[in-house]
């Protein structure tokens, strides 16, 4: 059973929300299970779990994924009990659509009954002690998107916004100290894509205090917010950016970083699952 949509949402995303209803109430998702979105890269992860079932977008009423590395589906799976719920597939701003269609499936997730929701992406190291490979717990987002994804509330007044449950981020230490896995913390820079940053951004992200940058993850990350639905982000480092050493980086390589950690990120998802059992 889905929770009710939210009347204040903004109308196009309301909209769309009631249109694929039908066929999300269909889904038969555990109460308490854990969402999980993957970044590029990082969906060969939902193949370490037992899978339950698998729907395509397509079937979920949901725009088809565009990027390479991003499957298109909704994955239920389970780990020591834990039902784990993988959205292998994300919509993003850079590929033009609107927000109504980048946020659709995330609001749909928001209305089930979910225990949390692990926010994931492939970024780029803005710290020098970083590694490709390496993982960021991510502590808050610098935005230059330039525009909230919810503009267009209906009557919603503005509040302070807290992205991450901080409640979550010890299990999450712990799961990568029991997996193996170096798991950094900081600041993600969103910016909007599609090109990688130029030099003069990437020193801008610096100054303002980021440890990674990605081009993803901060709408999703305000509507679970509004949602009130509680969340947490990792980021995979998949580069560490050096502004002058005149490397050109390719999604290719990011994809390749991002496939390899991923068994690394597998376990440490299942060690956070055995917390969130416990």
């Amino acid at each position: 059973m889905m929770k009710p949509t939210p009347a204040w949402l903004p109308p196009a995303l309301y909209s769309s929300l009631e249109r694929i209803r039908p066929a999300w109430e269909k889904l038969e998702v555990p109460k308490g299970a854990v969402a999980v979105i993957l970044g590029s890269g990082l969906g060969e992860a939902a193949g370490d779990f037992p899978v339950i079932w698998e729907k395509g977008f397509k079937e979920l009423g949901l725009h088809s994924a565009g990027v390479a590395g991003h499957k298109g589906s909704l994955i239920l799976a389970e780990s020591g009990g834990v039902p784990l719920l993988f959205l292998s597939g994300r919509l993003h701003r850079y590929e033009g659509h609107p927000d109504d269609i980048v946020l659709l499936p995330h609001a749909a997730l928001s209305l089930l009954t979910l225990k949390a929701v692990l926010v994931t992406n492939a970024a780029g190291g803005l710290n020098s002690a970083f590694h490709a490979g390496d993982f960021m717990l991510i502590r808050d987002i610098i935005s230059s998107q330039w525009r909230d994804p919810l503009r267009g509330e209906s009557g919603k007044a503005p509040i302070p916004l807290q992205l991450y449950e901080e409640a979550l981020w010890d299990g999450l230490r712990l799961a990568a100290e029991a997996g193996g896995v170096t798991l950094h913390e900081g600041i993600l820079h969103a910016g909007l894509g599609p090109a990688f940053e130029t030099p003069a951004e990437v020193r801008m992200a610096r100054k303002m205090g980021c440890s990674a940058a990605s081009m993803s993850t901060y709408p999703e990350s305000v509507l679970y917010s509004r949602m009130e639905m509680p969340a947490v982000g990792i980021s995979c480092i998949t580069n560490v950016i050096d502004e002058d050493a005149g490397e050109e980086l390719t999604h290719e390589e990011v994809l390749e970083t991002g496939l390899a950690a991923a068994g690394r990120f597998g376990k440490m998802l299942a060690a956070w699952a055995r917390n969130l059992a416990e």
